[in-house]
């Protein structure tokens, strides 16, 4: 840790950083909290403030909600929000921050899922804290406002690429669940008992999100696909046999022949009786 961080427990800078207006920090700290130590807020700053937690704990309060944060996480405090956080007694933090601004900042934050609605991430990249203490070492230098910016930069394209590295990993894993539902449809759907909720189940998911997962995936509903399922084997079991409407019905998963006649008509335009009558009569004729 930088000479400076390692005599003092509160320390900050005004930094000269008037390169761009495009994004560019303001000042930077650091804090060492006492355990006895009074609450910070509550209170808004103007500018964007991201604080990285070194070691200890703390609570963050922003929006109504508060956050438990440790080593390792990050939080951020919005422009003209207010906001409260104070150190844990039993293991007070310390935490370094950097205040900035500049036109590029809402789509940084944005990309690395920063925001008033989630102003707080535990992050897993290894050698964050000091990518944000490096500067410390070179303040008072004619560089130091490209330096803080630069290392802040570095720093929020490692939490984006760790964050987007998490959304492929959570989009793989949504896919295999996806084809194993699909699987498990296709085994089932003669069974009169499956529907969503029985698969929700099977699958000890919520049935809302599987829901929203089989839509997003197939652009279609469960209970739509287990009806086509189930249409197309009927259509197929009227074209080659000759098993009596009723018994089809039940051997596909209707338990109501009437009912099985009304959405087969829904879904291919005539009735089963009509589509048995037309597809004889090609037999027939061949």
């Amino acid at each position: 840790m930088s000479d400076i961080l390692s005599e003092n427990k509160v320390f900050f800078k005004y930094i000269n950083s008037g390169i761009t207006d495009d994004f560019y920090v303001m000042v930077v700290g650091y804090e060492k909290m006492d355990s006895d130590a009074p609450a910070k807020g509550p209170y808004f700053k103007t500018n964007f403030t991201l604080h990285y937690c070194l070691r200890g704990k703390g609570m963050f309060s922003l929006g109504g909600k508060t956050y438990e944060v440790g080593a390792g996480d990050v939080f951020l405090i919005p422009p003209n929000v207010v906001v409260k956080y104070r150190q844990d007694a039993k293991d007070p933090w310390a935490y370094v921050w950097y205040e900035f601004c500049g036109k590029a900042t809402y789509e940084l934050l944005e990309r690395a899922q920063l925001n008033e609605k989630h102003p707080v991430y535990h992050t897993q990249t290894e050698g964050l804290a000091q990518l944000l203490l490096a500067p410390f070492d070179t303040l008072e230098s004619a560089a130091e406002g490209l330096e803080c910016t630069g290392y802040l930069y570095l720093f929020l394209s490692k939490l984006i690429a760790e964050r987007s590295d998490k959304r492929k990993s959570g989009n793989v894993k949504r896919k295999v669940i996806l084809d194993d539902i699909i699987k498990y449809i296709d085994n089932n759907f003669c069974n009169s008992l499956l529907t969503l909720e029985t698969v929700s189940k099977s699958f000890h998911l919520n049935k809302s999100y599987l829901a929203r997962l089989f839509r997003a995936g197939t652009n279609v509903t469960v209970s739509h696909y287990i009806l086509m399922l189930r249409i197309n084997k009927a259509c197929e079991l009227l074209g080659n046999s000759n098993l009596p409407i009723k018994t089809i019905a039940y051997s596909i998963g209707f338990n109501d022949a009437l009912y099985f006649s009304k959405k087969f008509k829904e879904a291919m335009g005539f009735s089963p009786t009509e589509f048995y009558a037309t597809h004889k009569q090609k037999s027939d004729g061949e």
